[in-house]
């Protein structure tokens, strides 16, 4: 089955199984490096954490053999452990100085993020990008990211070279990572070699 006509299934056969009072919606999440992930993110009313949920390991069980009643009642299941009930405050994202100190650091690569690029902001570093994001934990999330794009750096009144200071002072930190400054031409760059990452899946609405 092709990937479009499984995820709208999905979706459709989720919705029904949660009720109405459920929003259920797709959206395409590109990764690192340009590949392109089927996600379903689910939000029950008055709720303001939406968890993605990929469904390409799904479509891969269904190819296999394991029935699509099976599939809905494993993501409704996924979704009602992992996210119900939860209501996260996210106001604090508004005030700088209360987010600076948890502002870290990603290597993408560039060409292949090109369209993402565009709507954050980064740091080149000779062909990757290093882009940014507010690594949270709390309130039964772990290794939460919320990424920082330009309309936060904007509403911060602050620069990406700040959001880079900032970053290279907090990942070390927070993730153990080793980074190398490299002074290129007059312009700084960087090589970053991470010792322990963390994986984030949870998105904030």
């Amino acid at each position: 089955m092709e990937m479009t006509i499984f995820r709208t299934k999905v979706q459709r056969a989720v919705s029904e199984a949660l009720g109405e009072e459920y929003s259920v919606e797709l959206r395409e999440v590109q990764k690192n490096n340009g590949v392109i992930l089927q996600g379903l993110m689910i939000r029950r009313a008055q709720e303001n954490m939406m968890p993605t949920i990929y469904l390409n390991s799904f479509l891969k069980a269904y190819e296999e053999g394991v029935t699509f009643a099976d599939i809905i009642r494993k993501i409704v299941t996924v979704y009602r452990e992992d996210a119900v009930g939860k209501q996260i405050d996210i106001s604090f994202f508004t005030d700088f100085e209360k987010v600076k100190d948890r502002i870290c650091f990603r290597l993408i690569n560039r060409d292949k993020n090109r369209s993402f690029l565009e709507k954050v902001p980064y740091i080149p570093v000779l062909d990757l990008a290093a882009c940014f994001y507010y690594a949270y934990d709390g309130n039964g999330v772990q290794n939460g990211m919320i990424p920082i794009y330009n309309n936060h750096m904007s509403a911060w009144n602050v620069t990406d070279r700040e959001l880079f200071a900032c970053a290279v002072k907090n990942t070390p930190r927070l993730f153990l990572t080793v980074i190398v400054m490299i002074c290129l031409g007059g312009r700084t760059d960087w090589d970053c070699k991470q010792r322990q990452g963390r994986v984030n899946e949870s998105f904030f609405v």
